[in-house]
């Protein structure tokens, strides 16, 4: 399994998750010392250095696993690496736009079509974390709704294009989660307010901050990455409804369990519960 984005949060609960059912999960990390879910892991966990907007990263990354694998092939992808830039459309650096939709939309395809040799010999998953903005999107939430939007089409595009390989595409919409990005989304909009005029500021400051609180506050109350217990299956975070949809994950505190919305049964997991751990290559 290859999992971008696991340093923190969903990224690295999900491949401590797959690591203790049995899965060798090469972990992308930016920076070395990212890769301590190595030492937490309860199986085989292998960090990758993987900045997904680096064509050379990237190229790599996939080497080194493809060395590792041999012929067996990836048995799955989970895109969890994305930045979140946030703030009112008529103000935020275009710049920062940009970034946002390169990591967040051009990395995730660069990746998958550097992966596609390795899913195909396995037949594998690819899950697509996402976000639930593109089903509601509240003011000031523009420009990161823009890229998770952008990102639900093109998994559409793709689930229909490699469905002749037996390659299944997962969007996942996870709920309120609480994870290290939420200490940080105060300072984040006001350095965004603090690049703004002196006349911006006064246009929508009040009411970005205060959204900004109402947020932290939701994100607060929400469940830790990988909350669900112990015996819940891997395929239940990472699966396809049997109409091909996208299935949504949310969670919220004081729930044992994710509630799981969907317009169909989950069919078609991104792991096979059945093998057994000893026939779980990656």
């Amino acid at each position: 399994m290859l999992v971008t984005g696991a340093s923190s949060g969903i990224g690295r609960a999900t491949v401590l998750r797959l690591a203790a059912n049995g899965y060798h999960v090469f972990g992308g990390v930016l920076k070395s010392r990212d890769g301590a879910a190595r030492a937490e892991a309860a199986g085989d966990v292998t960090p990758v250095i993987l900045d997904v907007t680096g064509a050379q990263q990237i190229a790599s990354a996939v080497e080194l696993i493809a060395g590792h694998l041999g012929d067996a092939g990836l048995a799955g992808l989970a895109h969890n690496a994305g930045v979140g830039v946030f703030g009112p459309l008529e103000l935020i650096p275009i710049e920062q736009f940009r970034r946002q939709l390169e990591v967040n939309v051009s990395g995730r395809i660069a990746i998958t079509q550097a992966a596609l040799p390795l899913l195909r010999r396995a037949h594998g998953r690819i899950a697509m974390i996402d976000s639930t903005g593109t089903r509601f999107t509240p003011p000031f939430v523009g420009p990161l709704a823009a890229s998770k939007s952008t990102l639900t089409t093109m998994s559409a595009a793709l689930r229909q294009e490699l469905a002749p390989w037996d390659i299944r595409v997962t969007v996942v919409e996870p709920g309120s989660i609480r994870s290290e990005a939420v200490d940080k989304l105060d300072s984040d909009a006001r350095a965004v307010m603090s690049e703004a005029t002196a006349e911006g500021r006064a246009l929508d400051e009040n009411a970005f901050l205060h959204l900004v609180g109402s947020f932290a506050r939701l994100h607060e109350g929400g469940s830790p990455p990988g909350n669900d217990p112990p015996d819940r299956p891997v395929r239940e975070w990472f699966c396809s409804t049997s109409r091909g949809t996208p299935a949504i994950l949310e969670q919220s505190r004081g729930s044992s369990h994710p509630r799981r919305h969907s317009n169909g049964l989950m069919t078609s997991p991104l792991t096979d519960e059945a093998t057994a751990p000893n026939r779980r290559a990656a």
